[in-house]
């Protein structure tokens, strides 16, 4: 059996199969999907009835992912694959057509890159809404589409734009300025396609938006104001340029339970992201802060943090000129419990602001996939657009995505983890979570349940080194910690949450000191004692200065 994933539908035997909810873009949330699995394309699913009367899980044979995959995982896996499904559905507004998938669309053309697969605009627009011409020698943009600095050979992009392509980008930037001067808000319509100046020019970012709808302006308009109110909203705040503040935590705490960094860039210019699911933690997350500011979070993510990180990749590259990025995933550890509602609402709040970056993502590989991603994937697929799923490379075996990734990432730029010869994935998420003057972070997420009351940290100091602990949790009723050096207790601290829950009684993120002034050296432990007798979970960081 090939180690390349496979993608399956009703009548395919099943192989493993993943995909993850912190992928970097989404040209738009949508219901017909193509999903790319190591050079195979998945066969569409029958057309199905919608039926209104919702019937259960079990009942929709050939319709649920769960029901087919019952013959395959584990009683444990089943129960959360049915749980998300079942969220997944009721999002969907009790829809369950999002299960059939138009995978019968025509995605092949000759000219499809492996990393940007598009096919050309074959017929133009029949009504022109512009009044610049396009065959005016004179120019710029006509020049700058025709004759780009730096050409990316791609179909789609500057330099290798059909008539029909040149003509819809003649249009879209009319209906642009049209739009602006139309009203005192018109100049979002222009400042949502550039936002990523100056590092993204105007030719290339009206390609990037029109090839999201296969050059038709119409649909490339109707995407943008599908999305206007959240820009409308994200605007009033500065695009949520302060990570910390949109959180309302440290960032560098919050991704201690999100592991995700870029590190070095791919042969082609693109910034590699990667992503490891074995220390993301949904219950770590709520510690810190609310789901909803996920939203928030995302729009520094994928604006302001990764523009600063294409424009770091033209420095050292002056013929960078995409914004795009390539997406790792390492999916080891991945236990089938981070399958919930939870997970659905921090992918949904994702998906809102990733929906407003189309074509960001250059490509994304997969590594390491559990059996149960498999069906998870049918699942989470159905809310990606299919030029987005088509991006997808998904392998079972790591050694094999790591080949995949060395064809495009030199080893000098990539991580020690997958072979490359820099820094390895714990070195760069140290140095990129340390707070203004701390020279490292300690973490760990207590999880206090009735058959374990109480959990524990150990850490070391040196001589020079000393620490503050900060706790951060959702608990109701609190939990006591002890400080330890050696075999004796040095210290007692506590949380006290029912006197901090929210205006509608429920528990929001809340934080506090534990200890300060930690001094080394020796090695020392944190014990904690939970009040409740009932599940509760506590982010306890800690920064060595």
């Amino acid at each position: 059996m090939s180690s390349t994933m496979e993608a399956i539908s009703e009548d395919d035997e099943v192989e493993p199969s993943v995909s993850w909810f912190c992928c970097l873009s989404y040209s738009s949330s949508g219901k017909n999907t193509t999903t790319k699995n190591g050079g195979n394309t998945a066969r569409a699913m029958p057309e199905g009835h919608k039926d209104n009367g919702r019937p259960s899980m079990d009942n929709r044979r050939g319709h649920s992912v769960y029901v087919s995959a019952r013959d395959f995982l584990g009683e444990d896996e089943l129960a959360a694959l049915k749980e998300f499904e079942e969220a997944v559905v009721m999002a969907n507004g009790g829809d369950e057509s999002l299960y059939y998938d138009a995978l019968d669309q025509d995605h092949n053309n000759n000219n499809q890159s492996e990393e940007m697969p598009y096919a050309p605009a074959q017929v133009a627009d029949p009504r022109p809404r512009g009044s610049l011409s396009m065959e005016d020698p004179n120019s710029l943009l006509l020049k700058e589409l025709t004759k780009p600095r730096v050409n990316v050979a791609l179909a789609g992009y500057p330099g290798n734009l059909t008539p029909q392509e040149l003509n819809a980008c003649q249009q879209f930037r009319a209906e642009l300025k049209k739009r602006k001067r139309a009203s005192p808000e018109g100049s979002i319509w222009e400042e949502v396609v550039r936002i990523y100046n100056p590092v993204e020019t105007e030719p290339y970012a009206l390609c990037r938006f029109l090839r999201a709808r296969q050059f038709n302006v119409d649909k490339v308009m109707d995407m943008i104001a599908d999305t206007f109110d959240i820009w409308r909203e994200a605007r009033k705040h500065d695009y949520f340029p302060d990570p910390n503040e949109a959180l309302g935590a440290p960032v560098n705490v919050l991704l201690s339970q999100l592991p995700t960094l870029y590190a070095g860039c791919a042969k082609n210019g693109a910034p590699v992201a990667y992503a490891k699911a074995r220390d993301l933690s949904i219950e770590g997350i709520e510690c810190v802060t609310e789901l909803s500011r996920i939203e928030k979070y995302a729009w520094f993510a994928i604006l302001h943090k990764f523009k600063a990180q294409v424009a770091r990749a033209q420095q050292m590259n002056p013929n960078v000129v995409r914004c795009e990025a390539i997406q790792v995933v390492d999916l080891k550890g991945l236990n089938a419990s981070a399958l919930n509602k939870r997970t659905l609402e921090c992918l949904q709040n994702l998906i809102n602001v990733n929906k407003c970056f189309p074509e960001v993502l250059n490509s994304m590989v997969i590594l390491n996939a559990p059996r149960f991603f498999t069906f998870a994937w049918r699942v989470i697929k159905t809310m990606l657009d299919p030029r987005t799923a088509s991006k997808v490379v998904m392998f079972s075996s790591e050694k094999e995505g790591i080949e995949w990734m060395m064809e495009r990432i030199d080893k000098s730029e990539l991580l020690s983890d997958y072979g490359g010869t820099g820094d390895s994935f714990e070195d760069v998420m140290n140095k990129q979570n340390v707070g203004s003057a701390a020279k490292r972070q300690v973490v760990k997420l207590f999880s206090i349940t009735q058959r374990t009351n109480n959990a524990s940290m150990a850490f070391s100091l040196t001589t020079e080194e000393t620490a503050t602990f900060t706790v951060y949790t959702r608990s109701a009723v609190g939990a006591g910690f002890e400080l330890w050096k050696g075999g004796q207790k040095v210290a007692d601290a506590s949380v006290d949450g029912s006197k901090l829950r929210g205006s509608e009684g429920t528990p929001v993120p809340i934080q506090g000191i534990l200890f300060t002034d930690v001094q080394g050296p020796g090695e020392f432990s944190i014990k904690s004692k939970g009040k409740s007798g009932q599940t509760d979970h506590f982010v306890v960081a800690g920064e060595v200065f």
